[in-house]
């Protein structure tokens, strides 16, 4: 596993940080979603809630390989992981709850994953390059 460093982990929880998340769908095609709550728990692990995920869920029932992307202005990652866990309790369910409550929305359950690699995909010369 690979760990994210403190300046990603900022950038991710920012507000004004786009974020986007790929499974691979049975016929290998990519299947992308924009995400409205991300937490970033610890530094090899990201979580969302279960919200509107049909085909993101059978996507990763079959295949736990995931990649999010978080950009904003010039700057962008691309963070590949793994689902390892889902959850139905505990304080980020309540944590990602307060978030989606603003929307009308709510979940019962929260994706984990481990991150394995950490792509810089922003504007710069370090464009596609592996940071982590």
């Amino acid at each position: 596993m690979a760990s994210l460093t403190p300046v990603i982990m900022d950038y991710i929880k920012r507000p004004d940080t786009n974020k986007v998340m790929s499974t691979v769908n049975e016929d290998g095609c990519a299947h992308s979603i924009v995400l409205g709550s991300v937490l970033v728990p610890d530094q090899e692990t990201i979580a969302i809630g279960r919200v509107w995920v049909k085909t993101t869920g059978k996507n990763l029932n079959r295949d736990p390989r995931a990649e999010f992307l978080f950009f904003s202005g010039k700057t962008a990652y691309s963070v590949v992981c793994d689902l390892v866990e889902s959850s139905s309790e505990g304080p980020m369910i309540e944590q990602i709850n307060q978030y989606l409550s603003r929307m009308r929305m709510s979940t019962a359950s929260v994706w984990l994953f481990k991150v394995k690699a950490v792509f810089d995909e922003g504007i710069s010369e370090n464009t596609g390059s592996q940071i982590i």
